[in-house]
């Protein structure tokens, strides 16, 4: 397995990401695209019924229908053909006059309106019955801002649920709406709480940048460079309203390095300076990973495609294993030249090598409501990866890439030598130091025996 060892350091953020207005051909079916959300528990959704194409061949979101989605809220008025949506975590809300491609943006309640272009025209729909706008529109209010759950922690409520327009036919993404704001107000801060800067890189580094600058302070530097580097300490978030940090990112970065700058700016008579823990401080970051935004966003889709098609409803623990793992083997295999190692390859690819079928299992086993972690280490003395995952409350071993092996007919083979495994049955592997501590074995108690199954 590549890149297991990540390498050290670390800090924050730039987005970059397309705010494409791509028209589509004539004959291109509504029933291809689909709208990819997130809830708040770190699932993605794929809803194939919300997109439009316009008679010139536009792309277009159903606005009422889209709302609900979102939480969003939505007003028509028929007589003056206005219709508004307004963000209730934010108070910002847009008003488009159907015929035309302004409309007014509001920053709050109180806010006087600023007119805005969209890339078409608003318009009412006589086929499917619904008022269309295009979704780019939305990034007004879809902005970032932290706010908090009822839990006290922190994350992004309402400003990322909206993830890309999907074209199923092909694994085409045509439109990524995710806001250029959010880069705007996370540069613009300078961050004096080390966990809300260290949050702010996880969400840098989910969104894929990779040069990126940011504003601290000389105590929060301090804070962080005491005792652990800060990719290391980026690596050990796992926030519950995404499946896309903690053991899924760090198999996607494959580089990262970081440089530091600090100021006095405070200088005695004599012209020497003086350091106090309000110095300001910069972290320059370079990143560089497995895949692009642009290929997660297909990830997000495939698999709540997948998921979908599995019908794992009303499913136990272990029948939504199994399925999972079937799938997996049945339609993929491994990459015999070694150069895929990506969730994406071995999904949309159909070919990876153990991180992509870890990283795969991986996204699927949380989606279908399991719990999972991804476990580096050694395979038969080479470096490999593999999944535990959580059934019936006990934790078991599983190894989707030695289950899948190449024979030598290139027919595909399905088995379950490594499948629900307890450590001693768990035969070739063992894990790297950070997986086989003491405290890491308390909090993931592996079953004493391998699960007990009939195929």
């Amino acid at each position: 397995m590549r890149k297991l060892v990540r390498l050290i350091a670390g800090l924050f953020i730039f987005l970059y990401v397309f705010n494409l207005a791509i028209p589509m051909p004539a004959d291109a079916a509504s029933g291809n695209y689909g709208v990819i959300l997130n809830d708040t528990k770190g699932i993605y959704h794929l809803y194939n019924n919300l997109i439009v194409i316009s008679p010139a061949g536009n792309l277009m979101i159903k606005a009422e229908s889209l709302c609900d989605k979102l939480g969003l809220k939505y007003t028509f008025n028929k007589d003056s053909k206005k219709l508004t949506i307004k963000n209730p975590v934010n108070g910002k809300s847009l008003m488009f006059t159907i015929g035309s491609d302004k409309f007014t943006y509001f920053s709050s309640d109180k806010a006087k309106g600023q007119i805005k272009t969209a890339a078409y025209k608003a318009y009412y729909d006589s086929k499917s019955k619904f008022n269309l706008i295009h979704i780019q529109s939305l990034k007004y209010i879809l902005s970032y801002k932290y706010y908090k759950d009822l839990k006290g922690s922190y994350y992004d409520k309402m400003g990322y649920k909206a993830i890309a327009v999907y074209n199923t036919n092909g694994y085409a993404i045509d439109e990524l709406p995710i806001t250029r704001q959010l880069t705007d107000y996370l540069n613009s801060i300078t961050y004096t709480n080390k966990d809300e800067l260290l949050d702010a890189v996880r969400i840098n580094l989910i969104n894929r940048n990779t040069k990126v600058a940011l504003n601290t302070t000389r105590e929060v530097i301090e804070s962080i460079s005491g005792h652990k580097t800060i990719y290391s300490l980026i690596r050990e978030i796992d926030k519950p309203n995404t499946a896309k940090d903690g053991d899924y990112l760090s198999l996607h970065v494959i580089k990262f390095s970081q440089a530091i700058k600090i100021e006095s700016k405070v200088r005695a008579s004599d012209g020497k300076e003086i350091i106090t823990k309000d110095d300001p401080a910069k972290i320059i970051i370079d990143v560089a990973y497995e895949s692009s935004l642009e290929q997660e966003a297909v990830v997000d889709a495939v698999i709540a495609k997948i998921i979908k098609e599995l019908k794992l409803e009303g499913a136990s623990d272990y029948q939504k294993v199994k399925l999972i793992h079937d799938y997996i083997i049945n339609n993929s295999s491994y990459d015999l030249s070694m150069r895929k190692s990506s969730a994406y390859n071995l999904l949309v690819d159909k070919s990876a090598v153990c991180e992509g079928y870890a990283l795969a299992a991986y996204r699927l086993f949380l989606a279908a409501g399991l719990e999972s972690r991804i476990i580096s280490g050694l395979g038969n003395n080479e470096p490999h990866a593999w999944n535990i995952v959580k059934v019936d409350g006990k934790w078991y071993n599983i190894d989707l890439t030695w289950d899948d092996p190449v024979s030598s007919s290139g027919k595909p083979i399905l088995k379950y030598d490594y499948f629900l495994k307890s450590d001693s049955d768990f035969k070739g592997h063992v894990r790297y130091p950070e997986f086989k501590t003491e405290e890491f074995y308390n909090k993931y108690q592996m079953a004493k025996s391998s699960y007990s199954y009939d195929h």
